[in-house]
């Protein structure tokens, strides 16, 4: 009888329990590891949430701290220490995954002289104050999630010594039935309606085109306040612009692989660069042709024209004909080399995020460390 080889063992640690980019790049590690791995997964997170249902429904050891989080609360932030120091003992943790800086913050704290072996995983924004505190406490190892983030991250002054790789998140590929002979083009914006995602720069890019049989679909909700009154905003500039029935609002979609398949192209316009930006990233797996903005971790990799379109929207007085351009541009193209170029992008994408290629250099990683 073969022995089965022992499992070694990582902590991953998340703050929050809901499933943001961040929480799923976690648990999509977790996932990778019992699947395709030789290192046993634990997550700890603090609060009950999806993040903890979804991690117990794939199999994954959980561990919650049942406790209120308050950072400016040093009451209850002292209690949530002393309790995932408990965690750290009692587990025999030795080494470590921090998503955040925030997380990489508290595990500090609660492991003051335990000799624990520390990840700090970046998935962006970097340069925080809880960057710049966390900074002051050691780590091993530094990851970003983008050559970007990684060379912005490397500016924020740090208090030990480090080494730092990039190690790209699991995404999820949807199987689209696509077609691109529709009458009317409809591009597609998902994510959350927020000011700094730009989307009144795709309006003015529509209104330049408007002669198309063009539209545009919204998938995304709009849930603070400041969201609501940017999307009010946006109604407004729909009307001034006469863009009425040529953009709809269809709010947050949960299929999106049907979503894909309604649309010819999914299009991108933030006005601060995403540190990666997972809807791109599942685009482009999905063989679905990406209009994006210059400003996205996730397509820095990939090949403008051969792959997908990019544009430059750092320029205030250009990016609006800079969108049109690049509208045009996908518009205009003969359908066979819109689906050849959507099909490069995915062969690209299939080998970058690729689950066992990631999984094995993050573990790779892992033992270098724990040597």
């Amino acid at each position: 009888m073969t022995k089965r080889k022992q499992l070694k063992k990582v902590a991953y640690f998340s703050v929050n329990s809901f499933v943001g980019g961040a929480e799923m790049a976690t648990l999509n590690y977790c996932r990778a590891h019992l699947k395709n791995g030789e290192w046993e997964p634990t997550l700890i997170i603090i609060g009950h949430g999806d993040l903890e249902e979804q991690a117990k429904q794939s199999s994954i050891k959980t561990i919650v701290i049942d406790k209120e989080l308050r950072m400016r609360n040093p009451i209850k932030l002292f209690s949530v220490l002393i309790k995932l120091r408990k965690v750290l003992v009692q587990n025999d943790i030795s080494l470590i995954h921090s998503a955040m800086g925030y997380a990489q913050l508290l595990i500090s704290l609660a492991g003051f002289r335990k000799d624990i072996k520390k990840v700090w995983y970046q998935h962006g924004p970097v340069g925080t104050v809880f960057d710049r505190i966390a900074s002051l406490f050691s780590v091993d190892y530094v990851f970003y999630n983008s050559a970007h983030l990684k060379r912005i991250g490397e500016l924020v002054p740090a208090s030990f010594e480090h080494s730092s790789s990039i190690v790209s998140p699991i995404v999820k590929s949807y199987l689209v039935e696509k077609s691109f002979e529709s009458s009317i083009f409809s591009f597609a914006h998902l994510g959350r309606i927020t000011s700094f995602k730009n989307i009144e720069l795709i309006l003015k890019g529509l209104k330049d085109i408007e002669s198309y049989p063009v539209k545009l679909n919204l998938y995304g909700d709009a849930n603070s306040k400041a969201d609501i009154e940017y999307k009010e905003f946006l109604l407004g500039e729909i009307a001034r612009l006469g863009l009425d029935g040529k953009v709809e609002f269809h709010g947050y979609k949960s299929d999106i692989a049907s979503v894909l398949e309604s649309n010819q192209c999914v299009i991108h316009s933030s006005r601060f660069y995403e540190p990666f930006g997972l809807t791109i990233a599942e685009v482009l797996l999905s063989a679905t042709p990406l209009v994006c903005s210059s400003q996205s971790g996730a397509s820095e990799e990939f090949i403008n024209n051969s792959e997908c379109i990019k544009y430059d929207s750092t320029s205030p007085l250009n990016a609006q004909r800079n969108i049109v351009n690049a509208m045009l541009k996908v518009i205009q193209m003969d359908k066979k080399d819109l689906s050849l170029m959507a099909s490069n992008a995915q062969r690209r994408a299939l080998d970058i995020f690729n689950e066992h290629k990631v999984i094995m250099k993050l573990e790779g990683l892992y033992d270098k460390i724990n040597n």
